[in-house]
């Protein structure tokens, strides 16, 4: 009941405004970030697309929506506005690497990941380096997290860590089976 609340509330507040309102982009990207969060993704991209006033919060907006539609060349788009909106380098780059994580391109999401964690980043940011960590299970990403010294403000779940714990079980093997070959072949 609640929640049906506030799809009309979104939608009320923003067809009571006028096209031509001042208003009317802000309150157009509100409803975009609530077609967001419940993943109705065609209507946000609809949506996104219509805004006549491009500012850097509509541009980061945009690039979520770039990202949850799969849509390469509004990533692109999106990415463009953001250089040349000023936005900063490492935040741009975190914006990639949610794409990257999208796309499952292992290798430029780990080196998104090692520039992030190199310059001093938010907490949002380190909290989706994790997240590449979990999607890809690999080491190389927990290891970057542990070596910046950023794993500390992390609060894992119970589910996280029991995956954490599988991606150094799987990498402990993997080396041990490396050296026990080494040792049986005179390596």
């Amino acid at each position: 009941m609640v929640e049906k609340n506030k799809e009309y509330y979104y939608e009320n507040r923003l067809s009571n405004t006028k096209p031509n309102s001042h208003l009317y982009d802000d309150r157009l990207c509100d409803y975009v970030e609530h077609l967001l969060c419940k993943e109705r993704v065609i209507e946000a991209k609809f949506y996104i697309l219509s805004l006549k006033n491009i500012d850097l919060r509509s541009i980061r907006l945009g690039f979520k929506v770039a990202v949850a539609s799969f849509d390469n060349d509004l990533v692109r788009r999106y990415n463009e506005l953001l250089i040349s909106s000023g936005c900063p380098r490492v935040e741009i780059v975190w914006f990639n690497l949610q794409y990257y994580i999208k796309m499952l391109d292992l290798s430029k999401s780990l080196e998104a990941s090692e520039f992030i964690l190199a310059n001093r980043p938010k907490d949002i940011y380190v909290q989706t380096v994790f997240q590449a960590c979990l999607v890809f299970s690999e080491y190389d990403f927990l290891k970057t997290l542990v070596k910046s010294g950023f794993y500390s403000r992390l609060n894992p779940s119970d589910p996280a860590l029991k995956k954490l714990k599988e991606i150094l079980h799987k990498t402990l093997l993997k080396k041990l089976g490396a050296l026990h070959n080494a040792k049986l072949y005179g390596g």
